[in-house]
């Protein structure tokens, strides 16, 4: 793929637009060039609906938090080290947590390529009393080079810090 995975590749990432040199004569045996067309179509056109990144983060005694669970796009077999070791997730103040990637990953070719995140959504959710979902608002700036590195969480003060974990999704 090589077109700046990754980061969002845009359809001619993926080379021209195909025309068959000849007609297709068993569709199920030999792929036309509508076929390659329209996966490569489909693939950029994902590729800017999906997050890049996503994590979910539990706060687990206190001020402490783990990292629960995460997936990354450059990353498909969810190795855990090396290139692909986990990021830190780190608490910083009340409802404050920074989380932070490597500024470079291996793309598909394993070539480090610089990794930007344009923009992120998270969400917050607490089972107070054991039994009830109650979302809280976050909110996630922008820092150091243009790289989304904090979550601020606005949790409701009757929620127990053990009740809480949040996810983010990063694009």
């Amino acid at each position: 793929m090589s077109g700046g995975f990754p980061n969002r590749p845009s359809r001619t990432a993926f080379g021209p637009i195909y025309e068959n040199a000849r007609p297709t004569r068993s569709p199920t045996k030999n792929a036309g060039a509508t076929a390659f067309n329209l996966s490569f179509f489909q693939a950029a056109g994902s590729g800017l609906m999906v997050p890049k990144a996503w994590f979910v983060g539990e706060i687990v005694a206190g001020p402490d938090v783990a990292l629960a669970q995460r997936a990354e796009s450059w990353n498909p077999n969810g190795e855990t080290t090396g290139d692909f070791a986990p990021h830190t997730l780190t608490y910083n103040s009340v409802g404050q947590y920074s989380f932070e990637y490597a500024l470079q990953v291996p793309d598909d070719d394993g070539n480090l390529t610089a990794l930007q995140f344009d923009w992120g959504i998270a969400v917050a959710r607490a089972f107070p009393g054991g039994t009830t979902l109650a979302l809280g608002s976050v909110v996630m700036t922008t820092t150091i080079a243009g790289i989304i590195r904090f979550v601020s969480l606005n949790l409701p003060s009757t929620w127990a810090p053990v009740d809480v974990n949040f996810a983010v999704a990063l694009y």
